[in-house]
């Protein structure tokens, strides 16, 4: 079967006598053939809107010819590049992966030691970017790791962890040195804040965790002093840890006498830790 060109069929739609002889081969081809049908529809549709429309372009032949041609789906293409955050994103899940150590890595475990029950983790981390060392200590029972007293004795290592169970060390770490081969945690036995209102000269003790007897807390002119109780109290507790809002973390020894912490008008709430 020979099939009449579009341009043919076309003449034979706009022609004025389509009875005429000329177009008697397109006429029966069309009546027969399902395709050349299709495409004398679609001619016979155009030009019918295009009849009814104004001379200038307007509204109803563009929806008309859109109806026809359904627009297509642009997109706009860019080279692909990875994104890699420089933190993850917060409350968003992210990977971490295995890694071979490597110089060039910016984290890299210095140190590892598990107590013999497992119930703690110490991991010591160089970090290249800041070049300091990060103490992380990881318990069964947060509140252990919290505010906790830890010494590496092979380092000459002593520092407190944050409420996190972690600290950065002020010590250098030989690198390829020898490996610790132990470490000693002191947990808090107690946790308590201490307001000062300098115009009652009261001194209020609110007990956070632990039992917070054992001290004695008294107000002297610019200065609040921290004391055994008692000689028999005073052999369970050896050092007690100050936080004060404008100073870092400090360790004191009781066993030399009453510690003695300044009082200003910015300085009257203070946090204290007590440790064997």
């Amino acid at each position: 079967m020979v099939h009449p060109t579009e341009h043919t069929i076309e003449r034979f739609i706009l022609a004025r006598d389509q009875g005429a002889a000329e177009f008697a081969h397109v006429r029966e081809h069309i009546a027969e053939c399902p395709a050349c049908q299709g495409v004398a529809e679609f001619l016979r549709k155009i030009y019918a809107a295009l009849a009814s429309a104004s001379p200038e372009p307007g509204e109803r032949v563009n929806a008309f010819v859109d109806s026809l041609f359904p627009r297509a789906r642009v997109l706009h293409l860019r080279r692909f590049e990875q994104m890699r955050p420089a933190h993850p994103a917060p409350n968003r899940p992210f990977l971490l992966a295995a890694h071979t150590p490597s110089e060039s890595l910016r984290f890299r475990t210095t140190a590892t030691l598990l107590s013999e029950d497992e119930s703690a983790l110490i991991r010591i981390v160089h970090d290249s970017a800041e070049n300091v060392n990060r103490l992380s200590l990881q318990t069964e029972d947060s509140s252990i790791g919290e505010l906790a007293i830890v010494e590496i004795p092979l380092w000459q290592i002593t520092c407190v962890t944050d409420s996190r169970g972690e600290a950065v060390l002020k010590q250098e770490i030989p690198p390829g040195g020898p490996q610790p081969p132990a470490a000693i945690v002191y947990p808090a036995l107690s946790v308590f804040d201490v307001e000062i209102d300098l115009s009652t000269r009261e001194v209020k003790r609110t007990g956070l965790r632990g039992d917070p007897g054992g001290v004695q807390l008294t107000l002297a002119e610019h200065t609040f002093e921290i004391a055994a109780s008692s000689p028999n109290r005073i052999s369970g507790i050896g050092r007690l840890l100050v936080i004060g809002p404008g100073t870092p973390p400090q360790l004191h020894s009781l066993s030399t006498g009453p510690v003695r912490i300044p009082v200003s008008e910015s300085e009257t709430a203070f946090r204290v830790a007590l440790y064997s």
